[in-house]
Parts: C-alpha cells; sequence; structure tokens
C-alpha cells in the first residue's frame, strides 16, 4: 500500500514540477509581403510602395506571412504588435482615413510572387487590432494576446492589413514601404515534455505494482 502511495505521489508531484515557465520576447520580420486588389484581380504587387485602400472603386489589402519556427510549441502569447513603415495617406475629411486594421488569415499557402485577388486566402472578419498614422514612420498596431497556438504548430503566420472602411462612396487610403513589417511577441513557453513523461513512468509503475499484487 505504501508503494502505491508514493508511485500516486510521484505521479502527481510530476505536472507540478515539470519546470518552471519561461518568459521571452522576439521581434519577427515578415518572410513574405503582397498587395492584391479587386480592380486588377489577377495581379501581384510586392516591391516599392504598397497601398492599403477603400474607395467607391476598388479595394486594396496588404498580406504578410511570419515564420514563428524559433518559438516553442505550446508557448502562451502574452503581447503582440505588428508594425510597418508609412509614408502617405489620403482620405475624405470625416473618415478615419489614418487608421488601419489588422485580420488574422488562417490560410497560409500563399506566397508574395503569385498571390492574388482571387487566390487570396479568407480573413477573419474581427479585426485582432489597430493602428495609426499620426506622420510618416513606423506605425505600430496592439494585438493583445492573440490564440496563435494553430499557427505555432505549423510555424507559420498570416496576416491581412486594410484601412478602417469609409462610408459609402468615401475613401480611406494608406501607402507604404513593402518589406517593412515586422511582428513583436512576448510569450511565456511552458516545457509540457518532462511533466508527461514522468506521468508516464508513474502509470506504468502503478500499472506493475498491480500485476504483482494480483499474483500474490
Amino acid at each position: 500500500m505504501k508503494t502505491l502511495l508514493l508511485l500516486l505521489c510521484t505521479t502527481f508531484l510530476a505536472l507540478g514540477i515539470s519546470g518552471n515557465a519561461n518568459a521571452a520576447s522576439i521581434t519577427l520580420y515578415a518572410t513574405d509581403d503582397a498587395g492584391v486588389t479587386d480592380a486588377f484581380p489577377n495581379s501581384t504587387y510586392n516591391s516599392g510602395l504598397f497601398n492599403i485602400r477603400e474607395t467607391a472603386f476598388d479595394l486594396w489589402f496588404l498580406y504578410t506571412k511570419f515564420d514563428l519556427s524559433s518559438i516553442p510549441d505550446g508557448s502562451i502569447i502574452d503581447s503582440a504588435s505588428l508594425s510597418i513603415y508609412l509614408v502617405g495617406y489620403s482620405f475624405t475629411p470625416g473618415e478615419p482615413g489614418r487608421t488601419w486594421d489588422v485580420h488574422y488569415v488562417s490560410g497560409d499557402s500563399w506566397n508574395e510572387t503569385s498571390i492574388t485577388w482571387n487566390t487570396r486566402p479568407a480573413e477573419d472578419s474581427m479585426s485582432l487590432g489597430s493602428g495609426y498614422m499620426y506622420r510618416q514612420g513606423t506605425s505600430t498596431a496592439n494585438l493583445g494576446t492573440p490564440d496563435f497556438s494553430a499557427d505555432l504548430l505549423d510555424d507559420t503566420l498570416s496576416l491581412m492589413l486594410r484601412v478602417r472602411p469609409p462610408r459609402s462612396g468615401n475613401t480611406n487610403s494608406l501607402s507604404g514601404y513593402f518589406n517593412t513589417a515586422s511582428l513583436s511577441l512576448d510569450y511565456t513557453a511552458v516545457p509540457i515534455p518532462g511533466a508527461v513523461w514522468l506521468l508516464g513512468s508513474g502509470l506504468v509503475g502503478l500499472v506493475g505494482y498491480r500485476k504483482k499484487f494480483k499474483k500474490s
């Protein structure tokens, strides 16, 4: 009986001392970024200046992709922000023309040399966060504490940027440079494998003890 209690205590202790959570910060730079527009639905834009724009005549989105392989699977994202270099704006008076939104994209199969409006992956309708262009330079959107667990598993994260939609018939437009998007993450890595291993060892020992007890 004492041996059984010892095995159970060891198993539960393993869950409690599986390892200390490790807090870390990292800044990642986009591996791919490209612009698409419904005005030219079969064209790709990936050099020079990009536009994120919405008018009565066209829509322009910017897609960005990041490599998450340097972050351990199962990590918890404590905070996230996306930054990009903006150089100009144009909007109808009364519209939030300097505001831009970030949307999560679940599909990662696109690349910056072939994505078009017709082939772009769908984005979530709800924004992760928004940024504001005060002047020419780096503009940052706070993304809060997003759930990127699925993206950590496949090591890839895709995001889409667009301007805040104006009222019907009005214009919002921002422009910036390609290859300037960066993603800053604060995360906590929790070392789970050690706990799982110890738990399995404890259960195997428990099964062995029960078999021995039955034979006796």
